[in-house]
């Protein structure tokens, strides 16, 4: 493991996410986001997944 980040969204998670680096033989780091998205209504399932999608531009 390369690193690990318990809150890399510092909050902004109804459950929390996690995010791993990975790093596997020869291969490029792999990063792996972690999470269970809110069930209380697609607004705040939305915007966690937004939050996701935005993470993944970095």
């Amino acid at each position: 493991m390369v690193d690990y980040d318990g809150d890399p969204a510092r909050g902004a998670f109804y459950h929390g996410v996690g995010c791993a680096r990975l790093e596997i033989r020869d291969q490029p780091v792999l990063t792996v986001l972690f999470t269970h998205l809110c069930f209380l209504g697609g607004t705040e399932r939305y915007a966690e997944a937004q939050w996701l999608t935005a993470y993944g531009d970095t």
